[in-house]
């Protein structure tokens, strides 16, 4: 396992080559092995909606480290194959509100959240069960920005309906 943890954090060819032959045996780790739980998390790869590619290379760290200000849990989708999920209705908000979402497509995938429900203190929420608040996340810059321009853009229209209404 040490090795294994070393030669991840190198981010060289090594462990991708490692990764891709032994990948899916490695994310049954989190069921079969509760004491290392969190070390083998640390090894995972995934494929995600950032980098758009079937290859799985990012790791739950990384995922972290580039998560939205606000947001508290790590998104998931589960789907058949990688290019259904890629093309998943239900990441339409997602990429609106431009948050990474991991594409999961192994067989093994569905068990392994099943055991494997936080890491780095996130919890993990499947985009395709239950309720989620976004709101919070909303980019408030773009948000402020877009209203303005509306504001401007139908002063006319606003100004023609105060009037008829005679509330000015």
């Amino acid at each position: 396992m040490s090795m294994k943890e070393k030669i991840a954090k190198k981010g060289d060819t090594q462990y991708q080559e490692f990764w891709d032959e032994f990948g899916e045996v490695l994310k049954e780790g989190p069921a079969e092995d509760f004491a290392n739980k969190d070390r083998i998390a640390q090894l995972l790869r995934f494929s995600t909606t950032q980098l758009d590619d079937e290859k799985q290379t990012v790791s739950l760290a990384d995922y972290v480290s580039r998560m939205k200000e606000g947001q508290d849990k790590i998104y998931y989708l589960i789907a058949d194959t990688f290019t259904a999920g890629k093309n998943s209705p239900l990441l339409e908000v997602f990429r609106k509100k431009e948050i990474e979402v991991i594409l999961m497509s192994d067989r093994v995938d569905e068990w392994l959240v099943g055991h494997l429900q936080e890491f780095d203190g996130k919890q993990l929420q499947s985009i395709s069960q239950g309720e989620m608040d976004l709101g919070k996340l909303e980019d408030d810059k773009k948000t402020k920005e877009k209203q303005k321009k509306d504001e401007k853009e139908f002063a006319d229209v606003v100004a023609v309906i105060k009037k008829a209404l005679d509330t000015e």
